[in-house]
């Protein structure tokens, strides 16, 4: 980029007037810093949510100019010395009246704190976003207990800058009916004499479209300069990010009839020829003899699931993630068994199609606790030895508590409460996972005896 194609800003020219609807990324909020031995700069972003109306829309984009500053959003009063009233404003106020709303907040406290950024509390809880305070970031967790970042705060040595994914935030406006303005005001610096290129006098211009509009002025006179600088250039502009034709959220799609859930064929047996038969899992259209086939699965199926003992619970013939999904399941000696209705009923699409990577045509027998559970309604001890473990482990450690007034094996401290929760017989050949319960073993037994 040239001197005169810098100073012009020539980049952010084709930023704010670029489509931005295929991005992943949008930065709603930023002031930066640059400097080098020929330039200097400093970069401004700000937002503010505005209805989708086009008379605002084209009110708002008639000019450059801001209409609000970084202090809006926070409450404050006014007076209106016209009628002597004095009017609190929940968001505080903006030139010419435009009834804009806050999706970043800026927070300071007179330099007796660290000054903050917030994302609108509106926001987060339409996506429900988990803030993970240590990472500033904020996390989506959809229907089968998947995660996404769908908003982050970076603290730079400036200031901070936030980032937010497209498609939580248009999917949000859709549901407000709004658009988002960002606003950008942006200074550059050269020490290079341009008045031979540019002239003395200061240079304007404009630009505008359906989505956009920015004005640049550029001042190249040497007599002007500050500090040494020979060029001043400032950039003024706004752009427009349009919400979805309609809201994406799961609730907004139940009540319009158009969250319909997938459903996989699996395994259930073999005919003459040895091939595969397959049936759908969806409970909808199975009879309770058909929702009580018993589909087969590789243990290495629970493997997932042991591995992250912070997001899924493996108990005895019960699997579940959160509060968000369980399902029952049994074990025989060599494989993992589930009812197919159950399959369509409890798991969502997606770990639907984890399962079926690991299903295999039917061999052996239920496990016994299913069947006695299940079937005959009578009480049984767990299918796997690791279970059979952790039930007599906490009944013995009970009844020394009790019986001695300490604990023989000391309590895990929470840090370690995975070593127990992850804790089963090793389902597949590889040393690594063996080694792993070893070494849970030895947290759990011998690191714990007084």
């Amino acid at each position: 980029m040239s001197e005169i194609e810098y100073l012009k800003f020539e980049d952010w020219q084709k930023e704010v007037s670029r489509n931005r609807l295929n991005d992943v990324w949008l930065v709603v909020y930023s002031f930066k810093k640059e400097s080098d031995r020929e330039h200097n700069g400093e970069y401004a972003t700000f937002c503010a949510i505005l209805p989708n109306k086009e008379d605002l829309i084209k009110k708002v984009l008639m000019n450059s100019s801001w209409e609000i500053s970084y202090d809006y959003g926070c409450p404050e009063f006014w007076l209106d010395m016209r009628e002597g009233k004095i009017h609190y404003e929940r968001f505080g106020s903006s030139f010419n009246e435009i009834p804009f709303e806050p999706l970043v907040i800026c927070r300071s406290f007179y330099g007796l704190r660290e000054d903050s950024v917030e994302l609108s509390e509106e926001f987060r809880l339409y996506h429900n976003l988990y803030h993970d305070r240590r990472k500033d970031e904020f996390i989506f967790i959809d229907e089968s207990g998947e995660e996404d970042v769908a908003a982050k705060i970076e603290k730079t040595d400036d200031d901070f800058v936030v980032s937010i994914k497209i498609r939580y935030l248009r999917d949000f406006l859709a549901a407000k009916n709004t658009v988002l303005i960002r606003f950008h005001d942006h200074i550059r610096y050269s020490r290079r004499d341009l008045t031979k290129d540019l002239g003395t006098d200061i240079i304007r211009l404009k630009g505008a479209g359906e989505n956009f509009c920015y004005e640049i002025i550029i001042n190249p006179k040497p007599e002007l300069a500050i500090k040494n600088w020979m060029a001043f250039s400032r950039f003024l502009a706004k752009d427009v990010l349009p919400p979805f034709q309609e809201p994406c959220h799961s609730e907004y799609k139940l009540l319009k009839g158009e969250k319909t859930k997938a459903y996989e064929k699996f395994i259930v047996g073999v005919d003459d020829e040895g091939r595969p038969i397959e049936r759908s899992c969806d409970p909808r259209n199975l009879s309770v003899k058909e929702y009580l086939t018993p589909v087969f699965f590789k243990r290495e199926v629970l493997k997932k699931y042991y591995d992250q003992p912070s997001k899924y619970t493996v108990g005895d013939n019960y699997l579940s993630c959160g509060t968000l999904w369980g399902m029952r399941y049994g074990q025989n000696p060599r494989l993992v068994h589930a009812w197919l209705g159950d399959l369509g009923e409890y798991l969502p699409h997606n770990e639907q199609l984890h399962w079926k990577q690991f299903n295999v045509p039917p061999e052996g027998e239920l496990g016994p606790a299913t069947i006695k559970r299940e079937l005959l309604a009578e009480p049984s001890e767990p299918d796997e030895t690791t279970h059979k473990f952790k039930y007599e482990f906490e009944k013995f450690s009970e009844f020394w508590k009790d019986k001695f007034g300490w604990y023989l094996f000391l309590p895990l401290r929470k840090d370690d409460e995975h070593f127990m929760k992850s804790l089963h017989v090793p389902v597949s050949e590889e040393p690594l996972e063996f080694d792993q319960q070893i070494l849970a073993l030895a947290k759990i037994l011998p690191d714990l005896l007084l």
